[in-house]
């Protein structure tokens, strides 16, 4: 009896193994099905997207980016569902074991899509939405028809609100594995608290680039001239190693090179060039700053909820730029196991 409970307490403790895929967000028509049977094959217990976390989402002042673009969908929902359902997030678990039941149940399917955006659950609003064009559409009949069309109108629609996006990761790669994997829900575990911020140091950083080239342009030997021009010789290096490598596709997203060349891009050189005289290395710190909350910010959403699912085994889907971060900040989380994409089988 005691050796059964030390034996749980030890599985108990297993960290939870964690796969975070660095992911293209344009996805061109082809097969990805190695991707796909790669992460099946891990046998995931949860799958997460980048998407804001419905409770935040909602909670975000109006006038921030993410808030504004959901407002374009939320409205376009609503003009054809003026009245609110009450109790959403009852109504959405009732659906949800309805379709468990009975995955064919086209009408429960449609409502619960429409009540996914109502509930400001983008993730799983595409999700369903995504099953619907491209594995129920076949088997529905006029009145079926009718009513996806009534509540959740055209495709032609559906795509300029983008709530259906054909060439994400999520129709290319993450929602198909969802759906082999038979799971009933995509999980969200984005955060964009620190979205104003990010906007102030970003213009601020760009400035100060801007500032650093119109001097080495007047003044090649001053030092702004000089970190000029090291940066271009430094983006000349990656983008020679860049055609050199073998690697393509998602096995290079996940390279510790392609987290190098992304960081250099998006950080206007990077830590790289912090000690280079004529650099403005306090305004990119600057601008890392907010850029790294957000990375702590959706690790921790990932852990609690894989806790709270008492989940072994999560793949997580994020854009290229967010992978080495996340990473290194889960690596330093004891209750985590971090599994590269190109380590698995």
């Amino acid at each position: 009896f005691f050796l059964f409970l030390l034996q749980s307490f030890a599985y108990a403790q297993q960290p939870i193994e964690v796969v975070i895929v660095a992911s293209s967000h344009y996805n061109e028509k082809g097969n990805y099905e190695p991707e796909i049977n790669k992460l099946a094959n891990f046998a995931p217990d949860m799958v997460f997207g980048e998407y804001t976390l419905p409770a935040e989402l909602k909670a975000l002042h109006d006038t921030t980016d993410v808030k504004k673009s959901y407002a374009t969908k939320y409205n376009y929902i609503k003009r054809r569902s003026p009245k609110v359902p009450r109790n959403l997030n009852k109504k959405i678990g009732k659906a949800q074991a309805a379709l468990l039941r009975k995955p064919t149940d086209y009408s429960t399917r449609i409502e619960l899509a429409r009540n996914y955006v109502l509930n400001y659950d983008r993730a799983n609003a595409e999700y369903q939405i995504y099953l619907l064009e491209n594995y129920f559409r076949p088997g529905m009949n006029k009145k079926y028809m009718a009513n996806y069309a009534g509540m959740l109108g055209p495709i032609d629609s559906l795509k300029k609100v983008k709530l259906l996006r054909p060439g994400t990761e999520y129709e290319a790669i993450f929602f198909p594995l969802v759906n082999r994997l038979k799971h009933e829900q995509i999980y969200s575990m984005d955060c964009q608290n620190y979205d104003e911020e990010w906007n102030k140091v970003w213009a601020k950083a760009g400035t100060a680039i801007k500032a650093m080239e119109a001097k080495a342009k007047a003044e090649p030997q001053s030092a702004e001239g000089v970190a000029v021009s090291k940066i271009q010789q430094y983006y000349k290096e990656l983008d020679s190693i860049a055609r050199a490598e073998k690697m393509q596709g998602y096995a290079f997203l996940n390279t510790a090179f392609y987290a190098k060349a992304d960081a250099a891009v998006n950080f206007y050189g990077g830590e790289v060039f912090f000690d280079e005289p004529g650099f403005p290395t306090e305004a990119i710190k600057a601008m890392m700053h907010p850029w790294n909350l957000r990375n702590e910010a959706m690790c921790q959403n990932i852990l609690k909820q894989a806790q709270a699912k008492g989940a072994k085994r999560v793949v997580v889907a994020v854009g290229a730029s967010h992978r080495k971060w996340m990473e290194e900040i889960f690596s330093q989380m004891p209750e985590v196991k971090i599994i590269n994409y190109n380590a698995l089988p």
